[in-house]
């Protein structure tokens, strides 16, 4: 997931509480406060109702406790046959008038009707309503039936106490009378009561109440606001937090951890949508393999960090190469790929890859010290080459093999003759790992010789392959092989075993004690645990240390620094003999001699073949045997084929040469025998003497 979509999922994705909560608070609140409003006055009305029913039922037993007794007869039925007139006039209306306003005097009582049972209202404060027929109403027929009704109403006018008042909130209670003997209805009185101050006080209360409903509530909205903003915030960051989670989730997923480049999984989808859009356009793909040369140096002379961080530049330098369009990739360690697309022609690649090999080439900077690395780049071209994502890499593959074939620091195309070569490459690799297990590996040895004394001054020992179906196989051949593919790390440790048993042997069988030579690759003095190999096989052995001679190529020990100089030394304290092969080959020899504590320089066989008077060859040897007298070294001479190149040497003080000149190296057999007999080259040299001085 890229930075657009990371944003985009910040615009819309993320889920919001405080919107959602703002209105649905709100409408709950609102509701609530509606209902307890409702319910708040429900309850004051109910009790407000109560509470007069009470004094309207206690006022109308009161009455009639007075009023009964004296005129229950007018009461029950003989004032329901008078007229309303006749009503209004009689002598009893008028007394029960009085004694009504006695009684409700002071009270809120706005009008008190009687009724017969059958209806008929024989008594009223207000004498309009005398004779009235009230046998319907529902207030009256419950309390005929012996219970209090009361209703609760509002008259914009109402008749009370002989005069007409308005907007009043009117309590109407019916009540049943009972006889004396409290078994049956004798009659209903209906009491009228002013509860407008009431209602209002009750409507004020509600009014407080309310308003204290709605402050704490909107306190409530306050607090929850703030809580559910807090908690919007904090899911909106967790939903960032997620987002960016996944984003990261997701680029690692296809991205290298370390460069941030596209991985292996981003690279081959790429490849195949490069693919398909050359198709579709006609037009040329090109995919480079990069692989960093000497960078395991790197890594053992600055650590892993410092490879880290090496590579990380790489990466950086080769996307500053590539076009915009193009892939960078890395597949895994020191290994890099490139896409190119939309090519018209092959030469676009070939120039691109010219840059690779400028950028890489120049010095990193690690550490405050400098690193060279160079790169080897195979290139194959889409849809000359192949047509699918496996065959592309292999032949990339293969292309970047044979560069580092023919010298690193360069690039190959892809050829179809390079498979072939790879698969006789697989299949060598193949055949000297079988070679190691079944023993197929020997070793020769090439005697040097003392010039002085004519004895023999140790001997080298040299690998050698006795294939079951080719027989001898030139060292040459498969040599390189096993440094390409790391088995000279195993097999160096056996031709190293080997060499010092048959030291000790010969020694034990009473043969002359002699230094024995052994090769040591590049390879082999990185691996951790060189030093302590050395001294194990030794000890196994028997060999004293002085009898042991490792021999180091010079360009091996310039291309370490820190590194190779604490190996050399901690060899060097077991008490083994170093010796520098091939010295005069490297870059600036002489100032690597005060570096490590060298006992033995080999000059290289490349200067014996142009030895003569005037060549360079013959000054470089010259200048070699002077810094090596004053330095007190060791120096033997590898390669010797003539006379002449013996006589020029021993002129300049070499003493000790190796050549084909005195042996060829020699199965171990041959080799004893040789040791057998002491006078061979001393035979050899007097003949050898006698040669020069007739041809003087």
């Amino acid at each position: 997931m890229n930075s657009d979509k990371v944003a985009s999922s910040r615009d819309g994705g993320a889920l919001r509480l405080l919107p959602s909560f703002a209105v649905a608070a709100a409408v709950t609140m609102v509701l609530v406060a509606l209902v307890l409003g409702v319910l708040f006055r429900e309850l004051s009305t109910h009790n407000l109702v109560a509470v007069a029913e009470n004094k309207n039922v206690a006022l109308a037993r009161l009455m009639a406790n007075s009023l009964w007794p004296r005129y229950a007869d007018f009461l029950r039925g003989d004032g329901a046959r008078l007229t309303r007139s006749e009503l209004a006039e009689h002598a009893n209306t008028r007394a029960i008038h009085a004694a009504v306003d006695v009684q409700s005097r002071g009270l809120a009582i706005l009008k008190v009707k009687i009724y017969t049972l059958d209806g008929r209202t024989v008594f009223s404060t207000d004498p309009r309503q005398l004779g009235e027929d009230k046998s319907a109403s529902e207030g009256f027929r419950a309390a005929r039936g012996g219970q209090v009704h009361t209703t609760l109403s509002h008259r914009d006018r109402i008749y009370a106490r002989s005069e007409l008042i308005s907007d009043r909130n009117v309590l109407a209670t019916y009540i049943p009378i009972r006889a004396e003997d409290n078994t049956a209805i004798d009659g209903v009185f209906e009491v009228y009561s002013d509860v407008t101050a009431l209602s209002d006080a009750i409507a004020a209360q509600q009014k407080l109440v309310m308003a204290g409903v709605v402050a704490l509530l909107g306190l409530a909205y306050v607090i929850l606001f703030y809580v559910v903003r807090q908690a919007d915030r904090l899911l909106e960051r967790h939903h960032y937090e997620h987002a960016a989670n996944e984003a990261r989730i997701q680029h690692q997923a296809y991205h290298d951890s370390l460069t941030g480049l596209p991985n292996r999984a981003l690279f081959v989808d790429r490849l195949e949508h490069a693919m398909a859009k050359a198709q579709r356009n006609e037009r040329l793909l090109a995919l480079m393999f990069l692989d960093l040369d000497r960078f395991k140096q790197v890594n053992d002379n600055f650590g892993h960090e410092g490879g880290d961080q090496l590579l990380r530049m790489a990466a950086e330098r080769f996307k500053t190469v590539v076009r915009d369009g193009d892939t960078v990739a890395r597949l895994g360690g020191d290994e890099f790929t490139i896409i190119m697309e939309d090519m018209r022609h092959i030469d676009e690649a070939a120039a691109v890859a010219e840059r690779l090999l400028s950028v890489a080439a120049q010095p990193f900077e690690l550490a405050g010290k400098e690193a060279s690395v160079s790169v080897s780049i195979g290139i194959t071209i889409f849809p000359f080459d192949d047509t699918t994502v496996e065959a592309l890499l292999r032949h990339a593959d293969t292309a970047m093999y044979s560069a580092k074939q023919r010298g690193r620091n360069r690039f190959e195309l892809y050829r179809a003759e390079l498979s072939q070569e790879n698969s006789r490459r697989m299949q060598l690799e193949q055949e000297l790992r079988r070679a190691l297990v079944q023993e197929e590996f020997e070793l020769f040895y090439q005697p040097k010789v003392n010039l002085v004394s004519g004895s023999m001054a140790g001997m080298e020992a040299l690998l050698r392959w006795r294939h079951p179906d080719r027989g001898l196989v030139s060292p040459g051949e498969f040599i390189p092989t096993l440094e390409e593919t790391g088995l000279i790390v195993p097999v160096g440790e056996w031709v190293l075993r080997e060499a010092c048993r048959a030291n000790r042997r010969w020694q034990d069988q009473g043969l002359p004690a002699l230094t024995v030579s052994v090769n040591v690759s590049a390879e082999q003095l990185r691996q951790e645990g060189f030093v302590e190999l050395v001294a194990q096989v030794l000890a196994e052995s028997g060999l004293q240390p002085g009898y042991l001679e490792l021999e180091m190529t010079e360009s091996c020990l310039l291309e370490e620094t820190e590194a190779s100089t604490a190996m050399v030394k901690a060899l060097k304290s077991l008490g083994v003999r170093i010796a520098i092969d091939d010295f005069g080959t490297g870059y600036a020899s002489m100032t690597y001699l005060k570096r490590y504590p060298v006992d033995v320089l080999k000059i290289d066989q490349s200067f014996m073949q142009r030895l003569s008077s005037k060549s360079e060859d013959t000054a470089i040897v010259t200048a070699i045997m002077a810094l090596v007298h004053s330095l007190r070294l060791e120096v033997v001479a590898e390669g010797v084929e003539t006379a002449q190149q013996l006589t020029f040497l021993y002129a300049l003080g070499c003493n000790v040469i190796q050549g084909f000149l005195f042996s060829r190296p020699l199965p171990e057999d041959e080799f004893v025998r040789q040791l057998l007999n002491a006078r061979n080259f001393r035979d050899q040299l007097d003949r050898l003497e006698l040669l020069g001085a007739q041809s003087a």
